[in-house]
């Protein structure tokens, strides 16, 4: 009701509603719904508010039942500025979530049985982020987030032998807050212009030690478009490259290592959001670091539904890596001379809809490291990604 009764002169409403039937290597095929409702006018960027819910589970186990909301232009024409008010509530739960032990050289047991590098995790969480454009593209922005995590560790699993902090779950509440510089022209799918964010984040021991663990940390990320080709009616080609990293101090429970602060959060060190074709959670660090390319190639333009219905073709490739681990705690020393980097390359498809809702289907190959006896090395995996939004 708030997205319909926004005014806004020569304000239109776009409804869609899309079931989804995806596959994803680490969760499996899946079924689901969502819904999105945006509130449009000419000349505003992106919009201004939208809607999302969506309803997801597959046959491995894994769930995500979410709201979102995000109204970009709170106080638009004001004195003093524009506010920016989103907020996210949802449910997780991976019934296969994965654990292969910290630090980058973490191996992958080529003859372990079914499930030793598995394990339960289970998350409801709710989010609020307020944002204030301060100076241009300048913005300083602010966050809540609750959440509540509960593990089960499979009997015989390495999660179960190596019992790493964080085992026992509970809530985690955390403050963010920190700044965004935001160039990108348009803002959904950019062609030109960028963004560059810096967080901190700081979840404080909770009465009665409820919590699951009090740590805190600091994020970057900075994201880059150029246009290469802009001519019509020859396909267009735009170049787009982001480098994230965030490093968390404190008692970091094991599953927040491959979660990242800011202002949009994403989940994942390996998996369709950070490096792709690499199992979701491959490593875990205090410290994570990923390099994500990619060359957008506009390949059809036409309507559908009397809508704008755009589709791209995109290579890409990733580089990851974890860092902070002791020596100590390492899982496996890596072999000399290896540098630690992990990558994984591919190719997708967009389908964007309406500007603002976009499917994508992206096939990677990634290298893991596997022992097989005393032996270990690096061997190829595979992952297929049928899900919403970019990458980035």
């Amino acid at each position: 009701m708030l997205l319909l009764s926004l005014p806004a002169f020569a304000a239109e409403t776009h409804f869609a509603a899309v079931p989804n039937a995806g596959y994803d290597s680490d969760d499996g095929l899946g079924f689901g719904a969502r819904l999105e409702v945006t509130r449009v006018e000419e000349g505003v960027d992106p919009y201004l508010a939208s809607l999302v819910m969506q309803g997801y589970a597959t046959l491995e186990g894994y769930q995500h039942y979410k709201a979102r909301f995000d109204l970009p232009h709170l106080g638009m024409g004001s004195a003093g500025g524009e506010w920016r008010l989103s907020g996210n509530l949802g449910y997780r739960q991976w019934e296969n979530d994965g654990w292969w032990g910290l630090g980058n050289a973490s191996v992958r047991q080529a003859e372990a049985a079914e499930g030793f590098h598995r394990y339960r995790l289970v998350q409801p969480y709710v989010r609020l982020t307020l944002s204030r454009a301060v100076a241009g593209p300048l913005s300083l922005f602010g966050a809540v987030e609750g959440k509540w995590s509960g593990v089960t560790a499979r009997e015989g699993s390495l999660l179960a032998e190596e019992q790493p902090f964080g085992m026992e779950g509970g809530w985690t509440v955390q403050g963010i807050a920190g700044l965004r510089v935001d160039l990108r022209e348009p803002e959904v799918t950019p062609e030109a212009g960028g963004l560059f964010e810096l967080a901190g984040r700081y979840a404080p021991p909770l009465p009665g030690r409820v919590d699951a663990g009090s740590f805190g940390g600091v994020f970057g990320s900075l994201r880059w478009f150029w246009t290469l080709a802009p001519a019509r009616p020859e396909p267009r080609f735009a170049f787009g490259a982001r480098v994230m990293a965030e490093y968390l101090t404190g008692e970091v429970p094991f599953y927040e290592m491959v979660q990242w602060g800011g202002w949009i959060p994403v989940s994942g060190m390996g998996g369709s959001d950070t490096l792709r074709g690499v199992s979701f959670g491959r490593l875990h660090g205090p410290g994570k670091a990923v390099l994500n390319t990619e060359l957008r190639i506009d390949v059809l333009e036409h309507s559908l539904f009397r809508r704008p219905m755009r589709w791209q073709l995109v290579p890409f490739a990733d580089s990851g890596l974890c860092f902070g681990v002791p020596e100590a705690d390492r899982s496996v020393q890596p072999p000399g001379g290896e540098w630690p980097v992990t990558h994984g390359v591919g190719a997708g498809v967009r389908a964007i809809f309406d500007t603002t809702l976009i499917g994508r289907v992206d096939v990677a190959a990634g290298w893991d490291r596997v022992q097989d006896g005393d032996d270990i090395q690096r061997s190829p995996d595979l992952g297929i990604y049928l899900v919403f939004d970019h990458t980035f």
